[in-house]
């Protein structure tokens, strides 16, 4: 019974890391016809022209996100985690970057460490959180947050709290597109809210 019991939760585990909110939401939905995540979707490794693109000042948080997350989790993962830091840093130090830059870096090193996010986690250390009220950043802190609540099952039902405490704030910029949101995003974290006790 002990050995069965231990199988059960070893394929849970195994769903949850494979179904996760790192790996389940998208903030590329509704976005697939822009250039740049159309080039991240067939390349799925950052090349120079994606690299310019998400490095530029003018171009705003939440497309180069849906950039990110169209280059994807799996095998190209950690090269890309690799090329956009030293793209950004050009010999530098994590330190000087942009505010954009920590949190697409930040989302792109989530991506390529998935299976264990503790040490991304702390890089929004060096964020300006308090600061930072555009929905966009916000909503990559607190998807690798709930990566992190993913261990514990009991902890489940606050990724689906967090979730309805970011969409009521009122002092939030409302940067994200709706349809990003609705079905790239919240269509997956809204699920957590049957492992809430009524």
């Amino acid at each position: 019974m002990r050995k069965i019991f231990l199988i059960l939760l070893i394929s849970v585990s195994q769903m949850a890391w494979a179904d996760s909110p790192l790996t389940s939401t998208s903030f590329y939905v509704n976005h697939e016809n822009h250039p740049m995540v159309k080039e991240a979707l067939k390349k799925n490794l950052a090349n120079e022209k994606i690299l310019k693109f998400l490095k530029k000042s003018d171009e705003d948080l939440p497309t180069k996100l849906a950039v990110v997350c169209a280059l994807g989790w799996g095998q190209n993962a950690a090269q890309n985690d690799s090329l956009i830091f030293n793209y950004f840093t050009k010999g530098g130090s994590y330190e000087e970057l942009t505010q954009d830059e920590k949190v697409v870096y930040i989302y792109a090193a989530a991506l390529n460490h998935y299976m264990d996010v503790r040490d991304i986690f702390y890089l929004f250390g060096n964020v300006e959180l308090a600061n930072e009220q555009r929905e966009s950043a916000n909503l990559v802190f607190n998807i690798i947050y709930c990566q992190l609540l993913l261990d514990d099952m009991n902890k489940w039902c606050e990724i689906y709290t967090r979730t309805q405490d970011l969409k009521g704030f009122s002092d939030i910029v409302r940067d994200m597109d709706t349809e990003t949101l609705n079905n790239g995003i919240y269509n997956y974290l809204d699920i957590y809210k049957d492992t809430c006790n009524e």
